[in-house]
């Protein structure tokens, strides 16, 4: 994701209207990027990390509420 919106990014900057480049393009000089660009992949796990907390939050929450019904 970060990856991809720096490589959409970096199309605008050249002036490519990003909606007329395929997807496929895209994530293929996403791919790239992530490869000169390691420290993206830190950025990528801490964001895994938090959603996987707030998502097991909502989960206790629906089971701690499903319990009082």
């Amino acid at each position: 994701m970060i990856a991809r919106k720096a490589v959409r990014q970096e199309l605008r900057d050249q002036g490519v209207r990003v909606t007329l480049v395929p997807p496929a393009e895209i994530n293929q000089k996403a791919t790239a990027y992530i490869a000169t660009h390691p420290e993206i992949w830190g950025l990528a796990v801490e964001r895994a990390r938090k959603i996987e907390e707030a998502e097991e939050k909502r989960k206790a929450a629906r089971r701690k509420k499903r319990s009082r019904l």
